[in-house]
This record gives C-alpha cells, sequence and structure tokens, in this order.
C-alpha cells in the first residue's frame, strides 16, 4: 500500500503484508486538514511488485470541539463558545438540526459565535462541528454534546412604587409573557449597585418593608 499528498507524484510504500486475507489497513498519524491518495499493487510468490491501481484518496476527520457553553448575550441572542480544534479550518453552528451558519476557524484558542434574531421564552438547542477542507473536500468531525438555552428576558415595564406606610413600598409592574418569577432588586442610591432583596412567582407586585 503506497501513500502520497500528491494524486500523482511522490508515493511512499506504508504497509506491506504477505498474507492474501488481510485486506484492510488503518493508516494513523496523519495530519488533519490533508488530503492524502492512496494506491495498492501485488506482490507475487517471488517477490515482484506488479503495477500500482489508481489513486484513492480521503483525509482524517477533525476532532470533536471541547468546553463548548452557551452564555446569554440579549433577549434575542445568545453566545456559543469552544476551543480551537488543530486543523479545522471552520465550524458548523447547529440549531435544532439546522445548520445556521459557518464560522471560520481564527487563531486564538477560544472560537466563538453569536446568534441572532431568537424569540425570549423559545427553548433553542445548539451544538458544533469542525470541519476540515483539503481543496473542494470538507470532511466535518465528531458534533459536540448539544446545550439547551433560551434567551433572556425582557426587563419589566411600567414599575411604580405605592407607599402603604412609613416603612412599607408595594412595587408594581406590567407581567412579562413566558417568565416564571421576578427577582427585586433595591439601592439607596440612583445608579448604584442594587442588592437583591426579594423573588417573587408569576406576579406582577411585591412589598419591600424598610
Amino acid at each position: 500500500l503506497y501513500r502520497s499528498t500528491s494524486p500523482n507524484t511522490g508515493y511512499v510504500n506504508v504497509f506491506t503484508t504477505s498474507d492474501p486475507s488481510v485486506i484492510t489497513y488503518t493508516d494513523s498519524a496523519l495530519t488533519c486538514g490533508q488530503a492524502y491518495y492512496y494506491r495498492i499493487a501485488e506482490i507475487d510468490a517471488s517477490g515482484t511488485t506488479g503495477p500500482m491501481s489508481g489513486y484513492r484518496y480521503g483525509q482524517p476527520a477533525p476532532s470533536q470541539p471541547q468546553s463548548f457553553s452557551i452564555s446569554l448575550v440579549s433577549t434575542t441572542s445568545v453566545r456559543l463558545k469552544w476551543a480551537r480544534v488543530e486543523g479545522a479550518t471552520a465550524y458548523f453552528i447547529y440549531r435544532g438540526d439546522v445548520q445556521v451558519a459557518t464560522q471560520a476557524a481564527v487563531s486564538g484558542t477560544v472560537q466563538s459565535y453569536t446568534d441572532t434574531g431568537l424569540i425570549t421564552g423559545t427553548n433553542y438547542t445548539y451544538y458544533v462541528r469542525a470541519v476540515a477542507y483539503a481543496g473542494d473536500n470538507a470532511v466535518q468531525g465528531v458534533p459536540t454534546e448539544s446545550v439547551i438555552i433560551q434567551p433572556l428576558p425582557p426587563a419589566p415595564e411600567g414599575l411604580k412604587g405605592e407607599p402603604l406606610s412609613h416603612y412599607q413600598i408595594k412595587l408594581t409592574w406590567k407581567a412579562v409573557a413566558d417568565v416564571t418569577g421576578y427577582r427585586i432588586y433595591r439601592s439607596t442610591t440612583e445608579g448604584g449597585m442594587p442588592t437583591m432583596i426579594g423573588q417573587v412567582q408569576q406576579t406582577g407586585s411585591y412589598t419591600d418593608a424598610l
């Protein structure tokens, strides 16, 4: 069995066997993104090598992207991140079972993609595949594990404060669709760092006792 990185020249013997029942061979220690060309030749009983066959070619698949994670960006977008795969020239981004983008590989150790146009309250499932091109031929690797996420809910509107006594304030706001609850934050200065003081489930009001 002979191998080359060019279809017509440079073939080197990589495997020889005298057992005629052996009809398979696994070639290893190859470079992702490089196309390899193979030819095979018979050896007769006297040890004479016959003419080589026509070539067949293939290339190694890139490995599975590691450290895949998703973070919330806004009410309509999320950011996907994963570690760079050696030899990969691009990454296919899937939302559900549909490829939504092709992201070119960058030189840094962390790769990323921001998906936009999402709908609040909707679950989205993502995974990523590394792909290696050799000429016009593309080989996809094993996908990441799928991750499910929802975009951030919008900020509640119409927040009002109504004094109930000298130490109580009732807060009300417009309900936000498709949320399961609200966290209440308070600060003693305008624009200051707020502190979470309570949490309510599916209601548009909260009474703060000062």
